[in-house]
């Protein structure tokens, strides 16, 4: 949970910098679970899916801001998060690169997360 509080009180629209992975995975790994618990309670009430389009929408922004530090963490720039957009190969591509390992010294990105 602190991965995931970390990236939307600290890193709401900041692009630049790094995040390691376990901040990255912890944010991503607590989005999920709570859309699938949003998405699970708005079936069982039978309401129309406006609680988790306000929350996807609240989370756009963070979602592709942690991605892009991710991905700057392993050296890359955040354009390669537009390979997500490639039919199958694009995800597992994006995927691998997200669990990759980051740069332990200092890249163009800055220095190492803590």
């Amino acid at each position: 949970m602190k991965g995931y509080l970390t990236v939307i009180h600290g890193h709401y629209f900041d692009y630049a910098g790094r995040a390691g992975r376990k901040e990255f995975w912890q944010f991503a790994i607590t989005h999920l679970v709570i859309v699938l618990i949003i998405s699970r309670i708005e079936a069982s009430i039978e309401k129309s899916e406006v609680a988790g389009s306000i929350y996807l929408l609240f989370l756009y922004t963070p979602s592709i801001t942690v991605t892009i530090r991710r991905l700057h963490d392993t050296g890359r720039s955040g354009f390669w998060q537009l390979i997500g957009l490639i039919p199958s190969f694009g995800t597992v591509a994006l995927v691998v690169l997200l669990l990759q390992r980051g740069n332990p010294h200092r890249n163009q990105y800055g220095l190492p997360p803590s």
